[in-house]
């Protein structure tokens, strides 16, 4: 389940930035084609993989595994082009989350829940400090991973555990406003059904996680409400 949720964290990754775009309407575009991207790869990676390799020798792969399926149809070129693909891939990841995180902490500083520390801007008007934060803590991440074991299993379940969190207050907040708006207010019998299942899904998917990983998540989230 971990492993699911971690493959489509960052398809919400649009609203992000909703308040630098120039239409509304861009971001749910933007979240549902990411959706449907990243859901659609990870179907085609499943499925088409088993007409040129049985479950059991899949199984046995080495990391990166996709680059030994396209070796075995067309060659050893096929296992360089998917493994250039993956250090594109990670390099991407990597930007696109310390940019997320980054922004993320600049417009809490801009509300005034975090310190102005946070909003400050540089000529180009990109948050400096924010960035610069953000890119220290990431760096110091990627030290650790050189002296611990299944790092990587770790880090995404981690990043799982403590986005199904956020997932759950942001479905619970859909409940409670709609609940709160004017029985005659247009779409409201569709987003009460909508929030109730979400928040109900969310739920459960904290609940099939474990409570380990969230344990660990609420002492991540308890060192930044010293901010």
């Amino acid at each position: 389940m971990q492993t699911a949720v971690w493959v489509l964290i960052g398809s919400e990754g649009a609203v992000v930035y909703s308040g630098r775009a120039k239409a509304s309407s861009d971001i749910g575009k933007a979240s549902i084609l990411a959706l449907l991207t990243m859901v659609s790869v990870n179907v085609l990676n499943s499925e088409l993989s088993l007409g040129i390799m049985t479950r059991p020798e899949l199984a046995e792969l080495k990391t990166p595994a996709m680059a030994y399926v396209p070796e075995k149809a067309v060659g050893h070129w096929g296992a360089v082009l998917v493994k250039i693909g993956v250090i594109i891939s990670v390099v991407g990841a990597i930007l696109a989350g310390t940019l997320f995180a980054a922004e993320l902490l600049y417009q809490v500083a801009k509300e005034g829940s975090f310190p102005k520390f946070f909003a400050k801007e540089n000529v180009s008007k990109a948050p400096v400090n924010s960035l610069l934060v953000t890119n220290i803590c990431v760096q110091l991440f990627l030290i650790t991973i050189l002296f611990t074991k299944s790092a990587y299993r770790f880090g995404f379940s981690l990043a799982a555990s403590s986005i199904l969190i956020l997932y759950a207050f942001i479905a619970h907040f859909q409940l409670k406003y709609t609940l709160a708006a004017a029985k005659n207010t247009p779409g409201r019998t569709k987003n009460l059904i909508v929030g109730s299942v979400a928040s109900i899904y969310s739920v459960n998917l904290i609940y099939a996680g474990g409570y380990e990983k969230h344990l660990l998540t609420k002492i991540a989230y308890a060192l930044g409400m010293i901010l």
